[in-house]
């Protein structure tokens, strides 16, 4: 560790002024500004970006070190000239995970407890109580694609329920009260599943969910997607659920994204749907500055710092 470094940086983050005074703060002697537009910002000015890069900005920051997400996830990042360049990427994983978690299982119950079943159908006036028959978590079997931080929450929350949990991660090692396989074991224990949580990075899973996997699943499971639209086939998801194949799916994010009013996905009944929430809370503001402002104290003293990207693996 060394002196702080002064340095220039940019937030795009609508940060409080007295937030703003923490970051000043932690790196005594630097230019930290947020500004009201993109026009007129001297991008070859900055050491370190939070926020809002691009090809164009990249190929003008010529003195860029270090860029920092306000999101976990990063593939709008990874075009090959910031993969390829020394720019370190950091994000904000571990940020969201907690709401994530408690989103992905609201949705899920929202769907075997039949709540959301009894909100859309067209007689809910009626008292239909023989109609409705609920599904029971205890004992049965949830399997977890990707076991980082928001799949960890996830996974805790599964066994809270005392559910069976398997988990699908290519690195992490298993915790305790979950079973680890690596993804080159995924379809021997999908079948297994009475509930699927996918919480992998979008970088690593693009059409995990393709028609021939969706129709492996056991006849009744729960689809509940955290991570990225593209992660499942959207046709193949409707034609699974329109069968009956799938017993409903929980959905923070969608294939496109925006989903469109017109789109399917709207009108089923076994489907629970909330537009891309999952970061959205009262605590989730200042958990994501606090990683910020940890980052830029370690930058400007030359201590490693949180977060590091695999800018070629994605996460």
């Amino acid at each position: 560790m060394h002196a702080p470094e002064p340095i220039t940086m940019i937030t795009f983050e609508r940060w409080p002024e007295p937030w703003m005074e923490e970051l000043r703060a932690a790196a005594p002697g630097s230019t930290i500004f947020r500004p009201q537009s993109r026009e007129g910002i001297d991008w070859a000015s900055l050491d370190a970006l939070n926020g809002g890069i691009n090809r164009d900005i990249l190929a003008k920051a010529a003195r860029l070190r270090w860029f920092h997400s306000p999101a976990a996830g990063v593939e709008g990042y990874l075009f090959p000239e910031m993969v390829e360049s020394p720019v370190v990427l950091t994000n904000s994983k571990g940020v969201y995970s907690i709401f994530i978690a408690e989103l992905a299982m609201g949705h899920l119950l929202a769907l075997t407890t039949q709540v959301h079943a009894n909100t859309v159908r067209p007689d809910r006036l009626t008292w239909l109580r023989d109609t409705l028959r609920g599904f029971e978590l205890y004992g049965a079997t949830a399997v977890v694609i990707g076991l980082g931080n928001i799949g960890s929450e996830v996974a805790d929350r599964a066994k809270a329920f005392r559910m069976r949990v398997i988990g699908v991660d290519p690195v992490r090692k298993a915790a305790a009260g979950v079973e680890l396989v690596r993804p080159d074991r995924i379809d021997d224990v999908l079948p297994l599943a009475d509930v699927i949580f996918i919480t992998a990075p979008a970088t690593t899973a693009r059409k995990l969910f393709d028609k021939e996997r969706l129709q492996s699943l056991k006849k009744g499971a729960y689809l509940i997607n955290s991570s990225r639209g593209p992660v499942v086939d959207t046709d193949a998801l409707v034609e699974a659920l329109r069968s009956g194949h799938l017993g409903g799916a929980g959905l923070d994010v969608t294939d496109p994204e925006p989903l469109p009013a017109d789109h399917p996905l709207w009108t089923l009944p076994n489907v629970t749907i909330t537009p891309h929430i999952g970061g959205m809370t009262d605590a989730v503001d200042r958990r994501r500055f606090v990683i910020l402002r940890e980052n830029l104290w370690r930058f400007v003293r030359g201590v490693p710092l949180l977060n590091v990207v695999n800018k070629k693996r994605g996460f």
